[in-house]
Parts: structure tokens; sequence; C-alpha cells
């Protein structure tokens, strides 16, 4: 009967005469797992958009209120894995943003309820501080001259103009 390899006896096998790039590499992306909190579920998602648009500061919603509750398109970088997600005792868990009316979008549904749940009797305080990112943010996009979110059909444009505009060191 063929022993099982552990884990970590597979792992060390295929690096076995890998570059010293390849185990850097590995040991990075392995290094910098995903963050489960992350996660989170639709009726939470929905909870904290309306929490969001009841609370007032200076007047003002966070964000002009929430326009959306949405997952983004998820894009693996160098882990290379599937778009995160979980079934817990039968409650999905997965990967919800916010938009709000302003324009800003890109908040961590998942994160946002960790940090209210890390300061149970400080909502206020937790929403305080998510209004006055959402604040900044909004006022750093209003300030750039270029859009804060590049269109994918620019891309291969603006690589070719990086590449243009590259000027390799002259040997003499």
């Amino acid at each position: 009967m063929k022993e099982q390899l552990t884990v970590i006896e597979k792992f060390k096998a295929a690096l076995a005469g890998a570059s010293l790039g390849l185990v850097l590499f590995l040991a990075v992306t392995l290094a910098f797992a995903f963050n489960p909190a992350q996660l989170s579920t639709k009726a939470a998602a929905d909870a904290l958009a309306k929490q969001i648009d009841e609370v007032r500061f200076n007047g003002e919603q966070i964000g002009g209120g929430v326009a959306a509750v949405y997952i983004p398109e998820w894009l693996s970088g160098p882990g290379g894995f599937k778009e995160p997600g979980v079934v817990k005792d039968g409650v999905e868990y997965r990967f919800y943003h916010l938009k709000f009316k302003n324009g800003v979008e890109g908040v961590n549904v998942g994160l946002v309820v960790d940090r209210l749940k890390r300061n149970p009797s400080s909502p206020l305080y937790v929403l305080k501080a998510l209004y006055d990112e959402v604040k900044y943010v909004e006022g750093s996009n209003k300030k750039s001259k270029r859009a804060a979110i590049v269109d994918p059909s620019e891309l291969s444009n603006l690589a070719s103009v990086a590449i243009n505009q590259h000027h390799a060191p002259s040997i003499r």
C-alpha cells in the first residue's frame, strides 16, 4: 500500500529543483491569503445599506446614500484563486460591496460589518469613519484630472504609451 504524503511533503516535492524566483513567488502568494472577514451575506449587505441610509452626519447621508449592493468582477491576482465565497450552515457568504450615489464604490460590506462587530458599543463611531472615508474618496475623485477607474478598452493604449515613453539608458 502506497503511503500518503502530507500537504507539506507534497509542497516540498513540487518545489524540488524549482527556481528561487518560483519559491519566493509562492511564499509571498501563500503569505497573503484572502481575509474571510471580507465575505458577508446578502441579508447583512442589505441591512448595512439600510443602516447607512438612515444615519446622517452634518445633515448628510454617507455618500448621498447607497446606490447599489453588488459583487465586483473578480480578478484572481497572483494567487490565481477563484472568486471567494462560502456556504456555512446553508447560508451563502459572498464578496459584496457598496456603491454610493456620489459615485464612490468598492466599499467592502464584510469589512464594515466586521468593524461594527468589533465595536458593538460604538456604531456611530464606525459609521462616521466610513462617512469620512467616502467623503475623502469623493473629494479625491473630483480633484483628479483622470477617472479613478480605467476603462478596460483603454488598457492596451495605456500600455503602448508607457512602453513608448520608456527610455533605456544609453550604453557608452
